[in-house]
């Protein structure tokens, strides 16, 4: 049985992954034209359909969202184990971008040099937002 401590740590832990690796996503998005989001799906719901938001907005709020559930479900499985912050780091970086790199892929909007570049992008980033929060969550707790 996980604490209600632990659980409020691992979801801090998950935020501040989540801030930290859609910050860094959305300033490469935004800056780099290569990688320019230029189309993304708005979400089927009446009231957010009526929202004039840009396409970096709406792929920023996905990104965030589903970083955000998916790291701690993640956590939630891997914060006990007996390993180091770089292999849980690894854990939870590869599944997470590989279910967003097949997402992206799947919508078939981009070529596939903007897949490999944008997946090499978010596997650094998570992997690192990661690793920084863990050791933050490290430190915190000694």
């Amino acid at each position: 049985m996980v604490k209600k401590s632990k659980i409020l740590k691992l979801f801090l832990v998950s935020l501040v992954i989540s801030i930290i690796f859609t910050f860094l996503d959305f300033l490469v998005h935004y800056f780099v034209d290569f990688l320019k989001i230029t189309y993304y799906p708005i979400p089927p719901f009446s009231f957010l359909q009526n929202l004039q938001l840009p396409n970096l907005a709406w792929y920023s709020a996905g990104k965030f969202i589903a970083t955000f559930i998916f790291s701690f479900i993640i956590l939630l499985f891997i914060y006990k184990k007996k390993m180091n912050d770089y292999v849980k780091s690894l854990i939870l970086t590869l599944p997470l971008v590989i279910l967003l790199e097949i997402r992206y892929i799947y919508l078939s909007y981009y070529s596939n040099l903007w897949h490999v570049v944008n997946m090499f992008m978010h596997t650094t980033f998570l992997y690192f937002s990661t690793l920084i929060s863990l050791k933050l969550l490290k430190n915190k707790s000694n």
